[in-house]
């Protein structure tokens, strides 16, 4: 369903998440949800019930908060989108979708011979 390329930025992506929930959030629990979507394709959520953080506290291209920045350029790498909000009641929630490569709009595979 992916391709080893996807699969590095997806584990990476997960791997900031969840180390972000560990290191900063002060979190008694951290959620992982990963589905194929027939809409949207590969969906992931990260979520905790940590502080969480302020929206203006959400890095842009010139942060020092270099593991959300990477996060988000792996996204794009992907084709994706990747959004960071206030999880409510408490926390923060990571969400990213893209569609696979090598995939119709429905989620199925298509043909090898269209992944030359």
């Amino acid at each position: 369903m992916l391709n080893a390329n996807e699969r590095v930025h997806l584990l990476h992506i997960v791997h900031e998440a969840l180390s972000n929930v560990a290191g900063h959030a002060s979190a008694e629990h951290a959620k992982l949800f990963i589905r194929m979507d027939s809409r949207r394709g590969i969906v992931l959520s990260v979520e905790d019930d940590g502080c969480g953080f302020a929206p203006s506290g959400i890095p842009g291209e010139n942060s020092r908060h270099f593991g959300l920045v990477v996060m988000k350029e792996r996204a794009i790498t992907l084709g994706g989108h990747l959004i960071i909000e206030k999880n409510e009641p408490h926390g923060t929630r990571v969400f990213l979708h893209f569609r696979p490569r090598g995939h119709a709009a429905d989620g199925t595979a298509l043909p090898a011979a269209s992944h030359a």
